[in-house]
C-alpha cells in the first residue's frame, strides 16, 4: 500500500470547449495553503532517503534561498 504524502484538492468544471458531451468537465486545483521549508524538509525524511535530520536540510536550504536571492539581485541591478 502507498503513503499518501499530500492531498490536492480540486474542483470539477463544465468543460465549455466541448459542448456537445454534456458529461465532460475540467478539474482546476484549489490553493490552500503553501508548504513552508521546514513541511517540506520534514516530509522528505519522512519519507525517507535523507541522510541529514530535517533540521540541517532546512538549514541548508535557507542558506541556498539566501544565497541564491542575494545573486539574484546583484544580477539585476
Amino acid at each position: 500500500m502507498t503513503n499518501i504524502l499530500h492531498k490536492i484538492k480540486a474542483y470539477l468544471y463544465e468543460n465549455l470547449l466541448t459542448k456537445d458531451n454534456p458529461n465532460d468537465y475540467i478539474a482546476r486545483t484549489v490553493s490552500e495553503r503553501s508548504l513552508s521549508v521546514k513541511q517540506i524538509c520534514e516530509s522528505a525524511v519522512n519519507r525517507g532517503g535523507a541522510d541529514i535530520s530535517a533540521s540541517a536540510m532546512e538549514h541548508a536550504t535557507e542558506l541556498f534561498l539566501k544565497e541564491w536571492l542575494t545573486s539574484y539581485a546583484t544580477a539585476i541591478l
